[in-house]
């Protein structure tokens, strides 16, 4: 009989969960069967990062629930699934902890898959992750302009615009927009 005491994590076994920012896309056979903007990384000891994504944005009906079943002191009972598009390689590829120990509980609901049982699990950074407009008014010659900030992967982009034409120093009126872009490495 197998013993079923909860473990805890802590120093000796750390485990951390955190919100992956990138999208993950998760493909066998071809054919994309998970993906998500919300997994979550699961670090746990020495062990390689696992993505844990939700089970809305796995494509279901591609997988079989196995009667293949784990236990892990620190997760729980550990249910699998093979996918059916993906041949004998695939057998039992994608596990899920259904009731998970409250220390890990943010896996609830998730699934994770072995990477070497599917063609990839691909973690896709955007270009631009994140647009947060910056309207601001000059203080100098009370000018009006937006102030426009985009974080990319590689970048930053400074966007300046204003409806202003400068001539001999002085702010005049025009139908024009004019911008200047600044490009910070990240």
């Amino acid at each position: 009989m197998t013993d079923k005491r909860a473990k805890v994590p802590g120093p000796d076994h750390p485990i951390t969960i955190e919100r992956n920012p990138a999208r993950v896309v998760v493909v066998v056979a071809g054919r994309i069967i998970a993906d998500t903007r919300e997994a979550a990384t699961l670090r746990e000891a020495s062990y390689a990062a696992v993505q844990y994504i939700p089970r809305k944005d796995v494509e279901m009906s591609a997988l079989e629930r196995t009667a293949h079943a784990t236990y892990c002191p620190y997760k729980g009972d550990c249910a699998y699934y093979s996918i059916s598009i993906g041949g004998t390689r695939t057998i039992n590829a994608v596990w899920t902890y259904e009731s998970p120990y409250p220390a890990v509980a943010e896996i609830r609901g998730h699934l994770a898959f072995y990477p070497e049982r599917v063609d990839a699990i691909e973690e896709r950074r955007e270009a631009c992750e994140e647009r947060s407009p910056l309207p601001t008014r000059s203080a100098q010659r009370g000018l009006t302009h937006a102030t426009a900030e985009t974080r990319c992967a590689a970048a930053t982009l400074l966007v300046y615009a204003w409806p202003h034409r400068f001539v001999g120093g002085r702010a005049r009126s025009s139908n024009r927009l004019y911008f200047i872009v600044f490009a910070l490495e990240c």
